[in-house]
């Protein structure tokens, strides 16, 4: 028994190799993940579709295509939560030691300080290359984002933005998560 789980999976390593690969080529940050580690992964779904086998439910390779891919996708779903949370939570460099502030402070919260006005400034910055990066279809709609930008950056919360720019608040939640994605997208770019 133990001998055909391991020629299942001695022949089928090329499988797992493939589908990796495949996953890898589609990732972005690119920078931020290794094949190793997804090929690693892609092994584990190798060995688990290996025990978990039965012979009466079709082909193998089928079946381990699945559990390869399916293992792939958690591990990257799980890093890239990681990633994203990482940078946003990351202390800005300061002069000062006594000063400690996340990058998600600085975008939430009222800065008087000459750092904090060009760490904002440039934020707009990688904001502005990113609404010209991304076709949209309204120009309306672009000019909106930016003002949430702009208010955000002076520090109002969403419930104080959604007022001070006539929209609900599920619009304006939605503007929120497109420019938290595209500051999140220049900074790691």
């Amino acid at each position: 028994m133990e001998s055909e789980k391991n020629s299942l999976v001695e022949n089928n390593i090329g499988l797992a190799a493939h589908i990796a690969h495949k996953y890898y080529m589609t990732l972005t940050p690119k920078s931020y993940f290794v094949f190793d580690d997804i090929f690693q992964e892609a092994c584990i779904g190798l060995l688990k579709a290996s025990r978990t086998f039965k012979e009466d439910k079709g082909k193998f390779s089928t079946y381990a295509g699945k559990c390869i891919a399916n293992e792939i996708l958690q591990y990257i779903r799980k890093q890239k939560r990681k990633l994203i949370w990482y940078h946003l939570e990351n202390e800005v460099p300061t002069s000062t030691e006594d000063d400690s502030l996340t990058f998600q402070e600085l975008v939430t919260s009222k800065r008087d300080d000459v750092e904090g006005q060009v760490m904002a400034t440039f934020l707009s910055e990688c904001m502005e290359n990113q609404t010209k990066q991304f076709k949209r279809k309204s120009p309306r709609v672009e000019e909106r984002e930016q003002k949430i930008f702009k208010l955000m950056l002076k520090g109002y919360r969403q419930s104080e933005i959604k007022d001070m720019v006539h929209l609900s608040q599920r619009v304006t939640a939605q503007h929120y998560e497109i420019i938290r994605r595209r500051v999140r997208y220049a900074w790691l770019h």
